[in-house]
């Protein structure tokens, strides 16, 4: 049964924000809804503890793996408190496609990049650069993403339409184009810091 916990363990954590219904559920697991039922209590049950940081909710029909509400106040310091000022590239990146082309899924910045984005998308939701803004008509109906006024904020915008033009260019040419936007960001930060 421990195998089959781990299982349901990592089947949560890379499906991330988006989570899995009960029945995705069984179906990956390939068991009846009492067993799922079992596995879902079960794994609840290891995550209440207190020496653990996560745990399992189910939260608008979907189950997923997030933060014990016990510990915001210390997350919220954290994000809060850290280097908003250093932004990877990665980062910047995730956050330029979609900034371009709001808004996106999850699925669609991977599809652009080539690579996984869920802990990235996570990071810049709670830095407060990007927001949840509705749920797609597909399918799934995958979560969408848009910036927020902070982004514009820290980027010293007061509408998108001050960034920098990528002209009319195919959603995989702005992978090959977001050091536009880098560039724009670096320069504020070496700003900010001639100021400081």
């Amino acid at each position: 049964m421990d195998e089959r916990l781990a299982h349901l363990e990592g089947l949560l954590f890379i499906c991330g924000d988006e989570g899995l219904s009960f029945e995705q559920i069984a179906a990956a697991m390939n068991a009846t809804n009492g067993d799922t039922e079992f596995l879902l209590e079960a794994l609840k049950e290891q995550y209440n503890n207190p020496s653990r940081g996560i745990e399992l909710q189910r939260l608008g029909g979907v189950y997923k793996l997030t933060t014990k509400r016990d510990h915001a106040a210390f997350y919220q310091d954290f994000f809060t408190n850290t280097a908003v000022h250093t932004l990877s590239n990665a980062t910047l990146e995730v956050l330029s496609v979609i900034a371009y082309k709001q808004p996106v899924t999850r699925a669609d910045i991977e599809a652009v990049r080539g690579v996984g984005s869920d802990h990235i998308v996570r990071r810049l939701v709670a830095y407060g650069f990007i927001a949840e803004v509705g749920r797609q008509e597909t399918p799934g109906r995958p979560v969408l993403y848009a910036t927020t006024p902070e982004f514009l904020d820290y980027f010293g915008l007061q509408h998108l339409d001050e960034l920098p033009d990528l002209g009319e260019v195919g959603r995989e040419d702005v992978a090959e184009d977001v050091d536009i936007f880098m560039t724009k960001y670096r320069e504020q930060m070496d700003a900010k810091e001639e100021e400081e």
